[in-house]
């Protein structure tokens, strides 16, 4: 039975993990805008986060270009503020439908440090893989992952081998469930780090969602989390989680007019209200 393409590794359980995270922009004021030239497809995006608890503000500036004799060709250019200059390549869906593979290559004026990574994937129904090579002297680092689905199941692995120490760094598995209002997660990492998730689309303006994570090396209780997001109308969602360490997350967004959203957040540590160990931020995104 054919299926959808599955996502990629580090996608499994998303709709879980953007629901308790995203949208959380906490101590931070985030400015981002985005446009693009009508005349040649020449994507701008310029951000600049400023964190509030160290007072340091970090900028970067981004470029796009892609084909539009050969789609599925592009280059993307960025600069940031700590002179990071990286050049990014990419070719999809050119020799084989499905395969994509683009090299990530950063250059430090100043240190004149260097560092490439090259990524490649191939998804098609039932199947998704990825194949990243960290480029290094001492030799490469490889980075492999594959989702297989069936129907609404997905199993997922991925692991990382450093070629220099012949050794395998990391390993994971992942088991997955997904239907049109429930999708089910449950990965395992070094065979030390646990982690279980859920969301559910209630109705279609309500998403509820919940997570519990564990870590045998650390010794401690499960941190368990819960969440939800109302979309008050068309233009306004609103979210708030809170875990088992007391901590309680809320967010408003909402979409002051065509091309502006503004967010607002705060954590608020509920086990000590005078501690001062609060957290806000902002975020505005613009495009045009």
């Amino acid at each position: 039975m054919a299926c959808p393409v599955p996502p990629k590794f580090n996608d499994i359980g998303k709709n879980a993990k953007d629901l308790l995270n995203k949208n959380f922009t906490l101590g931070a004021v985030k400015v981002e805008g985005k446009s693009r030239s009508p005349a040649n497809g020449v994507a701008f995006t310029v951000n600049t986060n400023h964190a509030t608890d160290s007072g340091k503000v970090a900028s970067g500036l981004e470029m796009k270009m892609e084909s539009k004799e050969k789609p599925g060709l592009s280059l993307m250019a960025k600069w940031n503020t700590d002179n990071i200059i990286t050049i990014n390549p990419c070719v999809a869906n050119h020799l084989v439908k499905g395969a994509k593979t683009e090299i990530d290559f950063k250059f430090s004026p100043d240190t004149g440090k260097k560092s490439a990574k090259v990524m490649s994937s191939y998804a098609r129904p039932n199947v998704n893989t990825t194949l990243d090579i960290d480029v290094n002297p001492a030799g490469p680092v490889v980075h492999g992952s594959a989702v297989l689905g069936h129907c609404r199941f997905l199993l997922g692995a991925a692991a990382s081998i450093d070629t220099g120490k012949s050794a395998l760094t990391k390993n994971a598995l992942a088991l997955a469930y997904c239907s049109e209002d429930i999708s089910l997660h449950a990965s395992l990492s070094n065979m030390v780090d646990a982690a279980f998730g859920l969301h559910h689309k209630v109705s279609p303006t309500l998403n509820v969602g919940g997570s519990v994570a564990w870590s045998k090396n650390k010794g401690a209780a499960p941190l368990v989390q819960a969440g939800a997001q109302v979309h008050l109308d068309r233009n306004t969602f609103l979210k708030a989680k809170i875990d088992s360490a007391l901590r309680c997350g809320l967010s408003y967004v909402t979409k002051v007019q065509d091309g502006v959203q503004l967010t607002m957040s705060m954590l608020v540590n509920a086990k000590s209200l005078d501690s001062g160990n609060h957290k806000v931020g902002l975020s505005l995104d613009l495009s045009a």
